[in-house]
């Protein structure tokens, strides 16, 4: 599958399927730029942290030892999480563009990607529909739309620089 993700300590993993889907260095940038934008966010971390204190309130208030009330308690945990999980994605996203601008990388190799694993994504999902509510990512359309208007908004086109 293609895929990249950030571990602690600030190393990223790229499958070797998503490297076979670059076109152009800028693709692979844009993605390490993204996943680089966690580690500097301290998303593991945050995520952590903010998903600990609503799960402990759940648990406190909604948990017996018998009943309905201990799984919404657990269920509640996994909301959570998804939601800050999906944040973080859009924090990633922008925090990574800018970094790729500083650095005169044309930014928009991370929505290439992006389009390209949502093709790969709707292959292996052809005919199941997607609750986005349970997933760590926004919707890919949503990204995308928002990094084609940061393109949009850019005012100098000009400066980067071909890898």
């Amino acid at each position: 599958m293609p895929n990249a993700f950030a571990l602690p300590g600030g190393h990223v993993l790229v499958t070797t399927r998503l490297l076979e889907l670059a076109d152009r260095p800028e693709e692979i940038a844009g993605v390490l730029a993204h996943e680089l934008a966690h580690v500097m966010q301290k998303h593991g971390f945050r995520e952590i942290i903010s998903s600990a204190g609503p799960y402990l309130i759940f648990k406190v208030f909604l948990g017996n030892s018998a009943g309905v009330l201990p799984i919404l308690g657990d269920s509640s945990e996994l909301l959570i999480r998804q939601s800050f999980s999906q944040e973080y994605e859009l924090e990633a996203d922008d925090v990574g563009w800018q970094s790729l601008v500083n650095a005169h990388i044309d930014p928009r190799g991370l929505a290439d990607m992006l389009r390209k694993l949502q093709i790969e994504q709707q292959k292996m999902h052809a005919g199941m529909g997607r609750v986005n509510a349970f997933s760590s990512h926004p919707a890919t359309e949503k990204r995308l739309q928002r990094l084609d208007a940061k393109w949009n908004k850019l005012k100098d086109k000009s400066i980067f620089v071909q890898l």
